[in-house]
């Protein structure tokens, strides 16, 4: 016996016996419930819910954790949070409107993000809009090849008049911190974000651990052009980013409304806290009970697995040969696939996504959209592609995306887990 919530508020119960369907009859839930049963038989047929007659149903308060029927009732309000965001956003980085929710998705999934674009992009400029928004601490650590990690993270100093020592904090310590050129610094003050980085959110000085506040969101800028005086960001490190993408010059029509709106005044100069960080953590909360089906999961996991192993799939290979218009001749076109952090940030990001859409349940088109954003950075083109560091990422963009296509959709019959 385990807790369900409920996906429509009208659910259709049938009674199923010998593999036959009796009678349709309806029940309607109120919201904010959820649905306790006991061994009851639930079959799928598109979206609608059928469940077991013979099973008497209970209805209780969810205990100690969200029911999904609660996020259903709060998502007018809490789209209205997020598309308020969006809109604040949107004062500075204007016709972007697809960069700016993966960069969104980046920090509402509780990941990081890395931006790789040429200069003047307005990479910077996206990370103060958002922490702004939010009424977060910002900080920016400008990465050059002297910056030490204790730049980053703080230090331990001693103080005369007390005669002890103090711990002072580095600009780690913001809810959005901007690492720009990352590229830049040296192996060992990358390697400073990495505690920060995972799970853990935290760093350690001196053998002293010291949390990091929530949120907490990294966005690292890369220049893939200028690549003298340079370190490659080691793959343990890339792998800690939610999303890599770029922003990309602006059209036409764009660069006019940019011209026109900074000729007096830059907008992030006026630009005002559209939620407060409270909201901003329900927002992220609130996501995590979006409710993924076990089909699409095993879809998902299909997806990661695939990447891992696309040596034993010939066929996929020569789709990818063709769309990246080289003979692979045999080789694999990945030296290695995405890891086991690639598919947990896909599985958020897909949550991300069905919350961005209104729905409190995912999709497969939720997984196949967000596959090549959160899964590019994690997988490394062999040189039997291309040996040009530059078209790496893209070239894994069109891999992923050729990849993921030709996996068919789950059939969605047994949902048989809801949050």
């Amino acid at each position: 016996m385990f807790v369900k919530a409920i996906h429509a508020v009208e659910l259709g119960v049938l009674a199923r016996r010998g593999g036959g369907l009796g009678s349709l009859r309806s029940l309607r839930i109120n919201s904010g419930s959820c649905l306790l049963r006991s061994q009851a038989v639930i079959d799928i047929s598109g979206y609608g819910w059928y469940v077991d007659s013979k099973v008497p149903l209970q209805l209780h308060k969810p205990i100690g954790r969200t029911c999904r029927m609660n996020v259903k009732k709060e998502m007018p309000r809490l789209r209205t949070l997020l598309y308020g965001l969006v809109d604040n956003v949107r004062k500075v980085i204007v016709g972007k409107d697809w960069e700016i929710r993966l960069g969104l998705t980046a920090s509402l999934g509780g990941g990081h993000l890395l931006l790789e674009d040429v200069p003047g992009t307005g990479k910077s400029m996206f990370a103060r809009a958002l922490a702004q928004s939010i009424a977060g601490e910002f900080k920016r650590i400008q990465c050059v090849p002297d910056l030490l990690p204790s730049d980053i993270t703080g230090y331990t100093v001693y103080n005369r008049k007390t005669g002890d020592y103090e711990f002072k904090h580095g600009p780690l310590f913001a809810n959005i911190v901007l690492a720009d050129e990352i590229n830049r610094a040296t192996p060992k003050t990358q390697a400073a974000f990495l505690e920060a980085m995972g799970e853990e959110k935290q760093v350690t000085v001196d053998g002293a651990t010291y949390a990091l506040p929530n949120p907490f969101f990294v966005l690292a800028t890369e220049n893939p052009v200028e690549l003298e005086g340079t370190f490659n960001l080691p793959e343990a490190q890339l792998d800690r980013f939610f999303i890599r993408m770029s922003l990309g010059h602006p059209d036409i029509k764009s660069l006019v409304a940019i011209l026109k709106q900074g000729n007096i005044e830059h907008p992030i100069r006026a630009l005002k806290s559209s939620m407060r960080i409270e909201e901003f953590l329900e927002l992220q909360e609130a996501i995590k009970h979006i409710y993924v089906d076990d089909a699409i999961e095993e879809f998902l996991a299909l997806i990661v697995h695939t990447t891992q192993r696309l040596q034993e799939h010939p066929d996929i290979c020569i789709k990818i040969g063709e769309a990246l218009g080289v003979d692979l001749d045999g080789d694999p076109p990945l030296i290695f696939g995405a890891s086991t952090r690639g598919a947990e940030t896909l599985h958020r990001a897909a949550q991300v996504t069905a919350f961005f859409d209104g729905r409190d349940f995912v999709v497969p088109a939720d997984v196949r959209q967000m596959a090549v954003p959160t899964l590019n950075h994690r997988v490394k083109v062999s040189s039997a592609v291309t040996s040009d560091n530059f078209r790496r990422m893209k070239l894994a963009e069109i891999l992923i995306g050729v990849l993921v296509e030709t996996i068919p959709d789950p059939p969605l019959k047994n949902w048989n887990r809801y949050l």
